[in-house]
Order: structure tokens, then sequence, then C-alpha cells
């Protein structure tokens, strides 16, 4: 029957239809229910055209029963036999009457109230195509925008977006029915380089996919449709040949060959390769390399990574890319055992080592790989390169540190020290420069380097030691908050520098206030590291600045003119190698801050006060001016309590 929320929302105000969803459905009766409920929710004017292709788990039937209760919203085509993805979705785009067309796979569903804002953002910007943020993709977009670059929107190559319908039927897109997967790809390139304007929303997941990054709605269409390596490999080659159709030779091009390349072509190599049978190695490396010989350009060489570079200079030797698999499937483990200090030296000890993968299925028989033997060229004997051989089954290697600057990506190599798997490794603290410097461990092998952050699985009871002052720089090893990894800040970045400033002497000196004290950092004496004397009005905030100096390696000393009336709290200010720390200054139990200062300018009497507060004990000094009249009514108030 028809519910008041299908009157509601099925058409426009106009009696016009906002949006149709296309829904391909091929033996799915587990989960289309859940699709077709967070269609039916959606805030818009809507209709939901579901294609079957010829079902025979009772997917037809729970189908037609939808299309009854809901009548002015769902309809069912109904195909004798299975088509291809394509097809199904041709069909439903045929029967579509919306101003928007979107695609939705059987086995997957809508965020609620995805819809919604996808309209809204069409209709505010006049967009052909409107992208919404898939939950789980690894490179979903994160940021929102209006008008977005085909270079900023390409990653994402699946169907499951908003078209404008009339703009799909300008330019006549429709998808390849000859393809049983990977069709989508095509149909979305086509469509990102016609579209004159390409919205993202990415405030919110809008499409919740149940397997991203596969070819999308193959298996909910065709039974058996699942692409091997090759099929994959070839099938790519028509998305490159549209978009190099549409975008000419430079630096967007090398961008989105980049993308391909490296996500559709290279990647067939990693672990499709190791369940393929040897026959099968062999025609995709043939078909890889053909590839690249015709689409790698200069720009996109440059841009690979040390394991898509190690796989094309080895397309001509089968048992390395096999090799080079393994070492792409290979579970890093490591655990770090150790951060102490040796003298100005950060040691940190751990293990790092590259399991052997797990054996993949193969299609046929495929002789063992060669065992991994990895060598570190350039080996000093002060640096022997630690080779991961302790666990049973590993892959070797030469095992060490990268330390990466959060900020600037800034990377330091470090050696380990030490074989067997286990590491001591010496970070020289004074040679880096500020910042906070993230730690990751890496073992190397047949050229590749596996890295990864170090430090949140650590032996019991491994902590971090204490800060230090290098050459005037503040260095704390630290654990990330979050997941414990091992950083170090040099500078005071990122961790609050455990510094103490204590007053030890206050007076009055030709007509200024001098102030002098101690200063550490950690256990350390840290008066060249003094900058200035702040002095901050309680009330207003205002500042009062005052350069402060050394006078021996832990005691400092400013002077300073009395501010203007008011309350005004003290703080040292030290320059630490980052930003500038201030420290409250403090009155020991035992000390007292100088006696009050009265003097006469003029007319006026001025009173300085330093004082410890009762809570902190921080120095502070209250300042007052009286005038005749204000001295005339004190002294008249104190003769009235008499």
């Amino acid at each position: 029957m028809d519910t008041e929320s299908d009157r509601r929302v099925g058409r426009g105000a106009h009696g016009r239809i906002d949006v149709s969803v296309v829904v391909p459905a091929y033996n799915c009766r587990a989960s289309v229910d859940r699709c077709l409920t967070s269609l039916l929710v959606q805030r818009v004017a809507k209709e939901i055209v579901v294609v079957d292709g010829g079902s025979r788990d009772g997917t037809r039937e729970l189908l037609d029963l939808y299309a009854a209760c809901h009548p002015r919203l769902i309809t069912v085509i109904h195909d004798r036999h299975p088509c291809t993805p394509g097809g199904a979705r041709n069909r439903g785009l045929a029967r579509a009457t919306g101003r928007y067309v979107f695609f939705c796979d059987a086995g997957d569903r809508l965020a609620p109230d995805a819809l919604a804002p996808l309209v809204a953002a069409a209709d505010r910007n006049g967009s052909d195509v409107v992208v919404g943020r898939v939950s789980g993709a690894r490179d979903g977009l994160r940021d929102s925008a209006d008008r977005a670059s085909l270079a900023t929107v390409y990653d994402d190559l699946t169907c499951f977006k908003l078209f404008r319908r009339a703009f799909l039927e300008r330019h006549a897109l429709r998808f390849d029915e000859t393809q049983r997967t990977g069709e989508d790809m095509t149909f979305t390139v086509h469509a990102y380089c016609h579209a004159r304007v390409v919205s993202v929303v990415a405030d919110h997941d809008c499409y919740q996919a149940e397997a991203v990054g596969e070819a999308p709605g193959a298996e909910s269409v065709v039974p058996g449709c699942a692409a091997d390596p090759l099929t994959r490999l070839r099938l790519v080659r028509t998305p490159i040949e549209v978009m190099a159709r549409h975008v000419p030779p430079g630096a967007l091009r090398d961008r989105l060959l980049l993308r391909h390349l490296r996500r559709d072509v290279l990647a067939r190599l990693g672990a499709p390769f190791l369940a393929a049978d040897e026959a099968d190695r062999e025609k995709i490396a043939v078909e890889v390399a053909d590839i690249c010989g015709q689409w790698l350009t200069p720009g996109v060489r440059a841009a690979l990574d040390d394991m898509d570079a190690a796989r094309l200079a080895a397309l001509d030797d089968t048992a390395r890319l096999v090799r080079l698999a393994r070492v792409e499937a290979a579970p890093l483990r490591h655990r770090l055992t150790a951060v102490t200090w040796r003298g100005d030296d950060l040691l940190v000890g751990g293990h790092a080592c590259l399991a052997e993968p797990a054996a993949p299925a193969v299609t046929g028989t495929a002789p063992p790989a060669p065992a991994l033997i990895a060598s570190s060229p350039g080996d000093s004997a002060q640096h022997e390169p630690a080779r991961c051989g302790a666990a049973p089954g590993g892959l070797g290697g030469v095992v060490g540190l990268v330390l990466r600057e959060r900020l600037s990506g800034e990377e330091r190599a470090l050696p380990a020290r030490h074989a067997a798997g286990s590491f001591t490794i010496v970070v020289d603290v004074t040679a880096l420069p500020p910042g906070v410097w993230d730690v990751h461990v890496f073992v190397e092998c047949e050229g590749v380097r596996r890295p990864a952050r170090f430090g949140s699985s650590r032996d019991p009871g491994v902590g971090v030691p204490g800060p230090r002052l290098m050459n005037g720089v503040a260095v704390a090893p630290f654990l990330t908050r979050s997941l414990g990894h091992l950083s170090i800040d040099a500078g005071g970045h990122a961790v609050r520098v455990p510094a103490a400033a204590r007053l030890t002497r206050a007076r009055r000196r030709a007509g200024r206030l001098l102030i002098e004290g101690r200063v550490r950092v950690g256990e350390e004496p840290a008066a060249p590291a003094v900058r200035h004397l702040v002095w901050r009005e309680r009330g207003s905030g205002q500042e009062h600045r005052e350069r402060a100096t050394a006078v021996s390696p832990e005691g400092f000393a400013a002077e300073t003119d009395v501010p203007r009336p008011g309350t005004w709290d003290a703080y040292l200010e030290l320059d630490l190698g980052g930003p500038p720390v201030r420290l409250p200054v403090k009155v020991a139990a035992m000390d007292a801050p100088a006696r009050t200062m009265r003097w006469w300018q003029g007319p006026m009497r001025w009173t300085a006060r330093p004082y410890a507060t009762a809570v902190n004990r921080r120095l502070s000094l209250s300042v007052r001016v009286d005038t005749p009249l204000t001295t005339v009514k004190r002294v008249i108030r104190a003769l009235r309590r008499r």
C-alpha cells in the first residue's frame, strides 16, 4: 500500500522527481532489504528503479513485495537472464525520470539523509557530478568543495555518485554492457572529463560500501564475474585511453596516469601475483610491461614509490617479482625494548622483522619462491646493518629507524648496530633541528623499505626518560597520547617542558625594580635560555616586557620600570628552540619578596608591593597611585576607625 511518507517525499512540490536511484540486483536477498530501507528514508523527492537479473534465491519475490507496498516509489524491472552490471544500470537509467540519477549496489546502503546534501550541492553549483564521501574508502575525500578539480576527485572512480540526468543524456553516457567488471570506471572517467562542474560533499559519510576498491556491482549482478588480474589489466586500458583523449600531456595527465598505474596496474603485481600460477605470472608481467611501455611518462616514473619502482625494474624477472610481492605481503613485526639517555645521545632499542607471509591459494603449481637475501650497499664497520633473522621463516633484511619531522616531512635515516633482528640505535639529538620527529622502524629487503610507526608495541615497563637541555634546545622523547608511538620533541612543540623559575631577590635600585632568580629545565640549569621578564596585568591582560639576562648557569636578572597601576603577575620567557616558553616566577616558602616601595612623583604618591599569591606562591606586583585627595580621604578613614 501507499504510505503517507511515500506521498510526501515521492515527488516534489511541482510533481517532479529529484533523484532516480538505480539498483542492479542479482541473488542478493540477504542484503537488498537493508539497501532499500536506506533508500526509502531519504528525505528527497525520489524514485527507486531496481533491475533484477533473474535472481533465484528469493530476491525477485522480495522486490515484488517492496514494489507492492511502495508503488509510488519503487519500480522493479525483471530480466529472465542475468545481465552484466552495465546492462542492468543502463536499463534502470532508461526508465529514470528524475533530475538526477544515483547508482547504488544492492549489497551496499546509503547513510541517513545522504541524498539531500548531494542534491543541494548540485542545485547550488549547477554541478553535473556530485561526489559524496564513501565510508571506509582508503583514499576518501575529506574536504567538501563546490568546484573540485579533476585531480582532486579522480582517485574515486566508482559510479556511486549523483549525476545530472540531462548531462548524461547530452553526452550519451552509458555503461559498457560487454564488460563483466570495471565498467563503472570507464563510465565515471568519461563523466569526469565531460563535466563542467564537479562538487564534493565530504562533511559526513554518504555511501556505505561493503567492499570498497573491488569491482563495484559485479558480484551483485552477474554470477562468477570476479575479475582475475589479467582481466583487470586488460580492462583498465579503456579508462586510461578515455582520459588521455580528453586531458592533454602534462602535469595533470601525469597525476591521473599515476593513479591508474599505481592502483590498477602495478598493484596486480602484489597479492594477485602471488595467488597466480607460474604461467599466469608470466602473462601478468607481460601485460603490465606493455601498459607501462605505453603510458609510463618521466613525470609518472618520478612519482612512484620504492616498491613500484623496483617492480618496474624487475618486469622481466618473475622470480624477483614474487620476492617483491612477498616483501609487500609480509607482516612487519616490531617491538620497542628500551629508550634511555647515554650522555647527550638517546639510545633506542628494539626488534623488527619481516615475517613470512601466509601462503596464498594458487590456481596452479608454482615453484617455491627463492629465499630473500637483502644487503645494504655501503654499510660501514662502524654501523653494521642489522639483519632480521631471528624469526623462523623470516624474510631477512636490513633494519633501521627513520626520523620524520611532522610538519616539514624532512627525514633522517639511522642505521642499526646489532644483528639478529634486535637493534640498538644511537640518536644524536644535538643534530636534530627543532621540531617534532616521529620515529619509524623499517626493514629494507630486495631494495624496498617497509616502514612502520614505532613504539606502540613495547616490552612491559618500557617508558621514556625525562627531557634534556642540549645546546639550549629542550629535547623530550615522548609516547603519543592516542596510540603510544615514539616521537622526539626538540624545542617544546608538542610536550610541556618541565621547567621552573624561582625568585631569589627583589629590590628597588635607582628608581627601577630589580628581579633576580634561578631557572632550571628538569634537573639542568637553564639561565642562558632566558630572554624576557614579562609582567601581565591580571584584569586587562596588558603586558610589560623587559630584557632578562643570565648572570650564572642557573641565575638570571632583570630590571624593570614599575608598570602602570594594577596587579601584575611575573613570568619568565625562555627560548628552548621552539615556541617561547613562559614560566611563572615562584616564591619559595622561606623567601619573601622585597618590602613595599613608596615614592613621590610630583603630587602623586606611588606604591609598589611585591608579594606571593596565596595559592601557588607566584610573584605578583601590586602598583597603586595616590593623589593628594585620595591621601586625605585615607587619613580621614583611619581617624574615624579610631
